[in-house]
């Protein structure tokens, strides 16, 4: 639930937002009645001009039937992403900073796509990128940042007939989230979903164990985990010190209070999470007033998740070596 003060700070600029989001609808709907009349016009036209059998003024109209279009071309501003980034301008840094003066937001940048990269959760050339809602800053004792992320690889595809096509797969799209972890370490430890023996068994297993790379297969005492999730790593010793058996316990409820696909990699004292998701976080919908609380909510509930990640994997309690 909202904080009431929280919702009597941002009323001025819900009501400031919700005149804007009123004047652009309205200029949209002006620009659609242009776009609407100018298209009706010139067919008529060419329907006249068929009937009169006029080919100069049939050419005109048909040329003049683009004007819509090229019109339309001019209005390549969206009103829905420019209230979108007004919204988010003005209520979610101060919603942010209701949780902590020391937490910081920029709509317009996001993660590198080296920090994607450096990972190593997902295979693939990341050759289309982009991110954007960055949440920074340090909650308790930990510094940390996430933002939303889209990866895409791409192929190319030559037919039978010498014909080709490029298009692009989706590496990965979601929430990153990077954080110092509570412990030193130097290498390098990837849980990642594991597919294989969830969907080939004992093969799955097998092909875990034969993998192509440097990394080897971690063998951890939870069989849930292990159901969920295939380790690698390339240091055994430090793989056990990161994964104890409270932050295995940590990663699954926290996979299990995602509801989705969650992957996790711990390399350079930090750990980096994977959310997958595919709608638009921190963004308010142009269709509804910008005076709707319900919508603030559904805002301020998915900020208070994504940092309540600090502590659900407990990463403020910090061992003798981190302090």
């Amino acid at each position: 639930m909202l904080p009431f003060d929280l919702v009597e700070k941002l009323a001025p600029s819900q009501h400031e937002l919700e005149q804007y989001r009123q004047k652009l609808r309205a200029g949209q709907r002006k620009n659609r009645l242009i776009i609407v009349s100018l298209s009706l016009i010139f067919i008529a036209l060419i329907a006249f001009a068929y009937r009169i059998q006029s080919p100069e003024l049939a050419i005109c109209s048909i040329i003049g039937l683009c004007s819509p279009f090229i019109y339309a071309s001019f209005c390549n501003n969206s009103p829905e992403t420019l209230y979108q980034n007004a919204y988010k301008q003005m209520i979610n840094p101060v919603l942010l900073q209701h949780f902590s003066s020391e937490l910081h937001y920029d709509p317009d940048h996001g993660l590198p796509s080296s920090d994607l990269a450096e990972s190593k959760l997902f295979t693939g050339s990341i050759d289309r990128y982009s991110s954007t809602d960055l949440v920074s800053g340090t909650y308790g004792k930990t510094k940390f940042r996430f933002s939303q992320v889209s990866a895409e690889e791409l192929h190319k595809q030559t037919s039978s007939r010498g014909g080709s096509r490029t298009y692009y797969t989706i590496i990965f799209q979601g929430l990153l989230f990077i954080a110092d972890f509570n412990k030193n370490f130097s290498g390098h430890t990837y849980v990642r979903t594991d597919f294989a023996e969830k969907h080939l068994g004992n093969l799955g297993r097998f092909l875990q164990e034969h993998n192509l790379s440097s990394d080897e297969v971690v063998q951890l005492e939870n069989p849930e985990f292990e159901k969920a999730f295939a380790v690698y790593t390339n240091n055994q010793v430090e793989a056990r010190y990161i994964l104890t058996p409270a932050m295995m316990d940590n990663l699954l409820d926290l996979r299990q209070r995602c509801i989705t696909e969650t992957q996790y990699s711990f390399h350079d004292s930090s750990i980096t999470v994977a959310i997958a998701n595919s709608t638009l976080l921190f963004t308010p919908n142009f269709k509804c007033p910008a005076t709707n609380n319900e919508q603030l909510e559904a805002i301020y509930n998915q900020l208070d998740f994504f940092l309540s990640i600090i502590n659900d994997l407990d990463l403020n309690t910090r061992i003798w070596s981190k302090e």
